[in-house]
């Protein structure tokens, strides 16, 4: 009989523990593209993943500009209500404005006295965002006859060019690299069908359907932020 009651009891703290695990799971919600974090500043990478702003919007009072083109925030000073001081802009991992992440970067071509946070434009298992930067390449440069109109001398010369620099990174481990048409089969290669279809294309044609192909994976590889 006693064997029969405690059997009874430990069925029954099993039965609540399964119960309680599956509401404490479906408690994390959903990292997915209408999800809204909140408002304030993440110092760290892991405060981004649990939605826990190290200090919130009301805490803080900013002096930024956002760039509605090209998705990024200058910010020029982030300052605590409570003591009057001023955060290291360079010890932020990023900012949330209306439930819309930014995460820092560091252009070439950051006005002096301001940092740069570029909108995570893609969220979910593999986040996506860019910036505008400035970088040098070889532009060939041709040298044409004026009576024939055709280039008699042509040479590459090292010029600063404008450049959009693309990057994604994984939600769960934060791990950041080059969007590119390598990195993204590499990191999608769970989904072989996709992998199959951009590799038919080769790469220049697969660049057209990268991000395509990111946010196909996002929906079948759903993710939920940290405890």
């Amino acid at each position: 009989m006693n064997f029969l009651i405690t059997h009874s009891k430990l069925t029954l703290l099993i039965q609540i523990l399964f119960i309680l695990g599956i509401n404490y799971v479906e408690a994390q919600p959903l990292l997915t593209q209408t999800f809204k974090f909140k408002s304030g500043v993440y110092l760290s990478f892991e405060e981004f993943q649990k939605n826990q702003p190290a200090y919130s919007g009301d805490a803080i009072k900013a002096a930024y500009f956002l760039n509605p083109q090209t998705e990024e925030i200058k910010v020029e000073y982030i300052r605590l209500l409570a003591t009057d001081t001023y955060l290291d802009l360079d010890s932020i991992w990023g900012i949330s404005i209306k439930g819309i992440p930014y995460v820092r970067v560091n252009p070439r071509i950051a006005a002096k006295g301001m940092s740069t946070f570029a909108e995570i434009g893609v969220r979910g298992n593999i986040c996506y965002y860019y910036y505008e930067d400035m970088e040098e390449r070889d532009i060939p440069f041709s040298v044409y006859n004026p009576y024939t109109k055709r280039p008699y001398r042509t040479a590459k010369v090292r010029r600063i060019v404008p450049v959009v620099v693309e990057k994604m990174f994984r939600f769960e481990t934060g791990e950041v690299t080059e969007f590119n048409y390598k990195n993204v089969l590499l990191w999608i290669q769970e989904e072989q069908e996709l992998v199959q279809a951009l590799k038919s294309l080769g790469p220049k044609e697969a660049e057209k359907g990268l991000f395509k192909s990111l946010l196909l994976y996002d929906d079948k590889h759903e993710v939920r932020l940290k405890e």
